[in-house]
C-alpha cells in the first residue's frame, strides 16, 4: 500500500506475506497513518521497514488498540518493524512486536 499527502487509517486488517523494496506491507511519505487493530505477519521489505516505511514528515500513529507485528524481515541493519526518515514521528502504545528481524542477506 503506498500513500502520499494523505490521511490513511486502517482499521482491522491484516497484512500477511507482502513484499516491497521500501516497507514490506505500507510505505507513506508526508502524511498521517493510524493503524488501529493491524497485524502484520511475515512482511518482508529488501531496502528497510519490514513492515512499514514512512518518511517525508509523515506521522505513524499506533493508538492503545492493539497491533501485532510478527516475523518481518529486512535486510537493512535496522529497523524490522518500520523506517523513518525526513522527520517522520511515530507514536506507538499497547502493539506488541516478536520474532522481528533485521540483517544483510
Amino acid at each position: 500500500m503506498f500513500g502520499s499527502d494523505a490521511s490513511l487509517t486502517i482499521e482491522n486488517c491484516v497484512f500477511k506475506d507482502n513484499k516491497g523494496n521500501l516497507g514490506g506491507a505500507i510505505y507513506v511519505t508526508a502524511g498521517l497513518l493510524t493503524i488501529h487493530n493491524g497485524t502484520f505477519v511475515e512482511n518482508d521489505a529488501a531496502i528497510g521497514g519490514g513492515a512499514i516505511f514512512i518518511e517525508g514528515g509523515t506521522r505513524l500513529y499506533l493508538p492503545s488498540s492493539f497491533a501485532f507485528f510478527v516475523a518481518l524481515r529486512t535486510c537493512s541493519p535496522h529497523k524490522p518493524f518500520f523506517r523513518n526518515t525526513d522527520k517522520a514521528r511515530a507514536t506507538i502504545v499497547g502493539s506488541i512486536f516478536t520474532g522481528n528481524t533485521a540483517k544483510a542477506r
